[in-house]
């Protein structure tokens, strides 16, 4: 007994081995804080490429959709300048001034001599000098007659063509008020019977334009999915490595572009005017929006507009083209009545045989059916009393005026409700989703919303036209030099570069820099080609709904987030993007 009591006391004074069970317990604690880190590591590393994901499938799918609006920008340029074309090219076959420059010549020639026995001597130099250039004048405006005509003859069936009468026949002129085919109209309604592409088409770019309105929100569904796809390939999927393999087993990640409107873009019905995802109205009366709510005032702005602008592109072709006869051979006239010539030409075309088709596109208006470009320029006006007391409205203002540019904003924001239009028609939302990360240590360690929803980021992007910035331009004593730069940042300049004629090869003198804007054309509307995208918060009035909702179209098993009684305040505390 007594041995047995030693033995007990001898054990419990023994303290031999007691780190090694605190070094286990010890280990046992800090692998599960290691496991920890290393999840909350992976989780913020996870989310970090998520949103980046969104990031970068919401701006290449905007991008997409920005070109989209200036692909119809550039075609309804294209449309006016068809239209100023074809009227150079029927005055180039019907030569109607040409038929007037005898009669002006023979008029010189008897001025001629008239002046040849006159009693001063400038004057009876004059009469042989104006004899002789009549018939020089005559030769350039017949072989120019004779050029053109047959340019037109090779031409002018092209450009017929693009405008002539649809594959199929309008409706009736009592259901939407088309213009009957023109006069001279063969059965086919093609001019007058020679068009060698009649039967095979025509009204080209209206169609193009609506083939392209439907396929552009497509487009960018597509991009915005596989640029999302892309950023969630795991390390070594191009190998097949076993790395991959285990990886994966999240699946792809799904990226989607949604209207703020709570609908997929691409998805929704891209034929209802109001629905469509690019903001654009076809008043054109030939498979156009015929339903719209005063489509009529519509169809008066593009008419407007497309004369505007193919009046341009006239004068830049009459102007390029008969400049010899603009500068140098002046007596016949015949610049003169080559311009008149052409612009009836033009004004029988848009006024007469395609009065209500192949008209523009327009930017779809307002809810109260205001047109935007209008009222900003109304926002850059002011009424103003004349001296004799009359008030008209003047512009004392410009939106390209950086000192002016908040007045004109807020007037504008006095005139409208511009967030919920701009949010509404050009701001888009992407949600990037995957299945939830697998956690490491699943025995000891769950996330808790893993039974709940998915992973989901999501980022903003709007469509707009951006203001003209400034450019740095060197005004010296031997020229000017576009030296580019940023405004408000130093230039680096090297030392051998030339600035203008006979420069030094030092930095322009402060007095010597400019800072002018570029001159970018800023009109909300489809004749600017310069839409751009760029990244905006994600304050979408509806996010909480774009979340909730399942894509349209998508076939998925990812469970979205349920926010019960939770608002947009609630959704910016917990995510702060």
């Amino acid at each position: 007994m007594r041995i047995a009591k030693g033995a007990l006391r001898r054990v419990h004074d023994d303290q031999r081995g007691t780190i090694s069970i605190f070094t286990v317990f010890a280990l046992l604690m800090f692998t599960m804080i290691l496991i920890m880190i290393v999840n909350i590591g992976r989780h913020v590393d996870d989310k970090v490429k998520m949103q980046n994901s969104a990031d970068a499938a919401a701006y290449s799918g905007g991008v997409v959709l920005a070109r989209g609006m200036n692909g119809v920008a550039f075609t309804n340029h294209l449309l006016c300048d068809v239209f100023a074309i074809t009227a150079y090219l029927r005055e180039g076959r019907d030569r109607n001034a040409e038929q007037m420059i005898p009669q002006i010549l023979q008029a010189w020639t008897e001025a001629g001599e008239l002046f040849a026995p006159a009693q001063f001597e400038k004057f009876r130099e004059l009469g042989p000098a104006i004899t002789d250039k009549v018939p020089k004048e005559q030769d350039a405006v017949t072989a120019f007659g004779e050029m053109t005509a047959a340019a037109s003859e090779f031409a002018l069936p092209v450009f017929e063509h693009i405008l002539g009468p649809p594959s199929q026949a309008p409706p009736s002129e009592d259901d939407t008020g088309v213009n009957p085919p023109a006069p001279n109209a063969d059965e086919s309604g093609n001019g007058d019977g020679s068009d060698q592409f009649a039967g095979g088409g025509g009204h080209l770019i209206p169609e193009f334009q609506r083939a392209m309105v439907r396929m552009i929100p497509e487009m960018a569904q597509q991009v915005t999915h596989e640029i999302a796809r892309r950023h969630g390939m795991p390390r070594g999927e191009e190998t097949g490595s076993q790395s991959y393999l285990s990886q994966n087993s999240r699946g792809d990640q799904l990226g989607v572009l949604w209207r703020t409107t709570v609908e997929t873009v691409g998805y929704s019905n891209e034929d209802d005017p109001l629905r469509r995802t690019l903001p654009v109205i076809d008043p054109d009366s030939f498979e156009g929006d015929l339903d719209v709510p005063l489509i009529e005032d519509y169809r008066t702005e593009s008419r407007a507009q497309r004369k505007a602008l193919a009046r341009h592109y006239l004068n830049l072709w009459n102007n390029d083209k008969l400049r010899l006869f603009r500068d140098n051979v002046k007596m016949s006239q015949f610049f003169n009545l080559w311009v008149t010539a052409t612009c009836a030409q033009l004004n029988r075309l848009l006024d007469e045989e395609y009065f209500d088709t192949n008209l523009p596109m327009m930017l779809r208006r307002t809810d109260d059916n205001r047109n935007v470009e209008g009222i900003l320029r109304e926002a850059e006006t002011e009424e103003v009393q004349l001296p004799d007391g009359q008030l008209v409205r003047r512009r004392v203002r410009s939106r390209r005026n950086e000192n002016q540019f908040d007045e004109v904003t807020e007037n504008v924001r006095s005139s409208m409700n511009v967030d919920d239009y701009v949010e509404r028609d050009f701001n888009f939302v992407s949600v990037v989703s995957q299945r939830q990360l697998e956690e490491m240590g699943p025995g000891l360690f769950k996330n808790p919303i893993e039974e709940r929803s998915d992973a989901h980021t999501f980022a903003q992007v709007a469509v707009f036209v951006p203001r003209p910035r400034h450019y740095l331009r060197y005004a010296g004593q031997g020229g000017s030099t576009n030296l580019g730069g940023t405004f408000g940042i130093d230039v680096n300049f090297q030392d051998d570069f030339q600035f203008g004629a006979g420069g030094d090869g030092q930095p322009p003198a402060p007095e010597n820099q400019r800072w002018p804007l570029e001159n970018w054309p800023t009109q909300w509307n489809l004749f600017n080609q310069n839409w751009t995208v760029k990244l905006v918060p994600a304050t979408a009035q509806n996010m909480l709904d774009i979340l909730q909702t399942d894509p349209e179209g998508e076939a998925t098993s990812l469970v979205r987030p349920y926010f019960s009684h939770a608002n947009n305040r609630d959704l910016k505390a917990l995510n702060n993007h």
